[in-house]
């Protein structure tokens, strides 16, 4: 794995795909920090778990849009204890 090289990283999940700017789309929702050497996993927000959307990695101190992943919606799950067809 590779460091970031910026202080205090946010990571964000968006509806939108992000134009380059310095500047967090407004439908931003906060997903966590990443800071460590550790792997991190984060939960997305309920309205990433039904859409496309991306992840915005985001400097809190140098106020700078860092990159952008893209994230395909999830497929739809099978409600907990229902029979698989055969």
């Amino acid at each position: 794995a590779r460091a970031i090289g910026r202080p205090d990283v946010l990571v964000y999940w968006t509806g939108t795909t992000p134009a380059p700017s310095d500047a967090l789309p407004s439908d931003a929702l906060l997903v966590g920090s990443i800071g460590g050497a550790r792997p991190r996993r984060f939960e997305l927000p309920r309205p990433a778990r039904q859409a496309r959307g991306s992840l915005v990695l985001y400097s809190a101190a140098h106020r700078e849009v860092l990159g952008t992943i893209p994230v395909p919606p999830r497929p739809p799950q099978a409600p907990v204890g229902a029979n698989p067809s055969p």
